[in-house]
C-alpha cells in the first residue's frame, strides 16, 4: 500500500489536510492546583497523616512530594533549579507548559507588585513618623523656653526672704 499525503474528506464532504497542525488552546491555571495533573493527597501510615501532591506528568513512579506548596509545584514542572524540589521527568506538551509559564509570570508580578506596594506603605510610614518626630521637638522646644521662662520666673521668687 503507498501513503498518500494527498487530503481526505470527511463525512460533511470538507478537505481534511491530515498535515495541518491542531492547535490546543492553552490553559488559564489561576493556581497550579487548577492542573489536572498536579494533585493534592492525605495518606495515613501508621496513624500518622502525610499531606503532599503528586505530579502525573513524572513517569516511573509520579513525583510525590510531602508538602503542599504550589511555588514547589509550578517550580516542579516548570523545571526551575534551585527550588528545593526535584525537576519534572515527564513529557509536558508545549500548550501546558505556556500556561504554567503565564502562572508563574503572574505570580512574579504580583510579588513584585507587593514588594513594591509594602516599599510604598514603608516611606509613608517614614514620612508620618518625620513628621510626628519634627513636630514634637518643635513643640519641646517651644514647651522648654515657657518651662525656663516659669522656672527663672519662680527661682527669683524663691531668692526672696520674707
Amino acid at each position: 500500500m503507498m501513503a498518500s499525503n494527498m487530503s481526505e474528506s470527511d463525512e460533511s464532504g470538507n478537505d481534511v489536510d491530515d498535515d495541518e497542525e491542531v492547535l490546543v488552546p492553552r490553559p488559564y491555571y489561576y493556581t497550579i492546583w487548577d492542573c489536572p495533573h498536579i494533585n493534592k493527597f492525605t495518606l495515613e501510615e501508621n496513624g500518622v497523616v502525610k499531606n503532599g501532591w503528586r505530579c502525573d506528568w513524572c513517569m516511573n513512579p509520579p513525583a510525590m512530594i510531602s508538602t503542599f506548596s504550589a511555588t514547589k509545584a509550578l517550580a516542579h514542572v516548570l523545571r526551575l533549579l534551585g527550588s528545593d524540589v526535584r525537576p519534572c521527568t515527564g513529557i509536558i506538551p508545549e500548550s501546558v507548559m505556556l500556561g504554567y509559564k503565564d502562572l508563574y509570570s503572574r505570580k512574579m508580578e504580583a510579588g513584585r507588585s507587593r514588594s513594591g506596594n509594602k516599599s510604598s506603605i514603608s516611606d509613608s510610614i517614614e514620612n508620618i513618623q518625620e513628621r510626628t518626630a519634627g513636630a514634637m521637638s518643635a513643640a519641646r522646644g517651644s514647651a522648654g523656653v515657657r518651662l525656663a521662662a516659669a522656672s527663672g520666673a519662680s527661682a527669683s521668687k524663691r531668692g526672696v526672704l520674707v
